[in-house]
């Protein structure tokens, strides 16, 4: 096989994780902090740790073969979706790190509910970039395969 189809199998494998891993989230896990008052710190401690063990790894495989698919891609439509794919995980990483972390950071601390609710909407973006992100990587295999 070679490296551009090894690169894009993976890219397919942490992306479609990853595009499973947040629906989940969005729409089961972040919704369910609402009934969780007593102790929530305490385990919003623990899903961190837990998530970014978990989670961290496929993350950052995922960007670093974004960047390798693009530099192996030659031809134009391909290069394109390549590069919106790795723009879409480079969104993804900013707007965790200027939203995402900083209300979790908050109900490490205590419940709130406006934390919890700016969570779960913040969470709507990440959520459709990864959506996007695997369309366009479907639109990759529909386009490879003729």
């Amino acid at each position: 096989m070679d490296r551009l189809v090894i690169t894009f199998l993976i890219q397919i494998v942490t992306s479609f994780s990853m595009l499973g891993i947040i629906w989940f989230i969005q729409l089961i896990h972040y919704p369910l902090l609402n009934k969780i008052k007593e102790g929530l710190s305490q385990y919003e401690k623990a899903h961190l740790k837990r998530a970014a063990f978990f989670i961290g790894p496929l993350l950052a495989i995922d960007l670093v073969v974004s960047i390798f698919l693009v530099s192996f891609e030659t031809r134009s439509i391909l290069i394109r979706l390549a590069t919106c794919n790795l723009i879409f995980n480079i969104f993804y990483w900013i707007w965790t790190f200027l939203f995402q972390i900083q209300h979790h950071q908050k109900l490490s601390v205590g419940f709130s509910r406006l934390s919890i609710r700016k969570l779960v909407l913040h969470n709507w973006v990440r959520t459709l970039l990864w959506t996007i992100k695997c369309t366009a990587l479907l639109w990759m295999i529909f386009i490879h395969s003729k």
